[in-house]
């Protein structure tokens, strides 16, 4: 009730009406202030945070990348609710724009979806530690990727004890096996930004079928393995079925068959990283269920 009658004092600060909503996250909402402007309204974000995402978006644009991003003009709050005034980006999520296209165009839309992170990719950031890029309170650190995800696996499983011992069979063995792969597997990848949350609904995309906005850099952007986004791009990819092969097409024919292993792998390790979604998300949560309790997936990446 308090985050509803705050977001009622910051519209009327910019004279903005409720019909000028434009979306809802887990953890803000979006609200129209003018063709060139949009309010984002944080439920428990804190400044830390949200000066870290200015800076890293800023250092982002240094890379002219060929999408645009989001630009924080100013960071402000009332009570303890705070909140982003930020460039409005053009573009329809491609969630939004797919079930319009035709056959041919989705084709397209698929593959421009997929190949823009082969851009973000490119940026390397070799004197960084591998993990979290912004300030938040569970941010991890390591000197060595595989050491990120262990920690980041026991943090998870320690937060979500209770709903993973209750859904989920074996779970310290599975938790185990993660790590073992993680340690014996992955290797020492560069250190690239990976967007951490990478899919339909974090880009945007004009009527010709091209990408013009990414969207969303968060508490999951880390510096690490660009698999991790490759698996994020198609394991979450529910449009449709037939694209969704797609992808794992297109992944096969740029990275090798083997990166196969690598998305079911990171599968479960969003399963893990994502089983806190029982506070928010009942679809979600669920959908972390069935892939930890899915078997061909622990037999995919089983260590010979």
């Amino acid at each position: 009730m308090k985050f509803e009658k705050n977001v009622e004092k910051i519209l009327q600060m910019f004279g903005v009406a409720p019909s000028a909503f434009i979306a809802k996250g887990d953890q803000s909402v979006v609200y129209r202030i003018s063709d060139e402007k949009i309010v984002k309204i944080f439920r428990s974000e804190l400044r830390a945070f949200l000066e870290s995402l200015r800076d890293f978006e800023q250092l982002l644009f240094t890379y002219r990348l060929p999408f645009d991003l989001q630009k924080i003009y100013e960071i402000n709050s009332i009570g303890e609710t705070y909140f982003t005034v930020e460039k409005k980006l053009k573009g329809k999520t491609l969630g939004k724009l797919f079930l319009s296209l035709t056959t041919k165009q989705k084709e397209v839309a698929t593959k421009n979806y997929f190949d823009a992170l082969k851009t973000l990719h490119q940026i390397k950031l070799p004197s960084s530690r591998f993990g979290q890029v912004l300030e938040t309170k569970d941010r991890i650190t390591s000197a060595s990727w595989s050491d990120f995800l262990i920690k980041k696996l026991d943090q998870r499983a320690q937060l979500a004890h209770d709903w993973l011992a209750n859904g989920v069979t074996d779970v310290q063995e599975k938790l185990h096996l993660l790590k073992q792969f993680a340690l014996t597997q992955l290797g020492q990848p560069e250190k690239c930004i990976v967007h951490g949350d990478y899919f339909y609904n974090n880009v945007l995309f004009d009527d010709q079928c091209r990408l013009t906005a990414m969207l969303d850099f968060s508490n999951s952007t880390v510096i690490g393995d660009f698999r991790m986004d490759i698996s994020c791009a198609i394991i979450f990819f529910d449009l449709d079925l037939h694209y969704a092969r797609y992808l794992y097409k297109l992944a096969a024919m740029n990275y090798g068959k083997d990166i196969v292993r690598f998305i079911k792998y990171y599968k479960l390790y969003y399963a893990f990283y994502l089983t806190e979604s029982y506070l928010y998300n009942e679809g979600l949560y669920k959908w972390c269920l069935r892939s930890l309790n899915d078997k061909s997936l622990w037999k995919a990446i089983a260590i010979v």
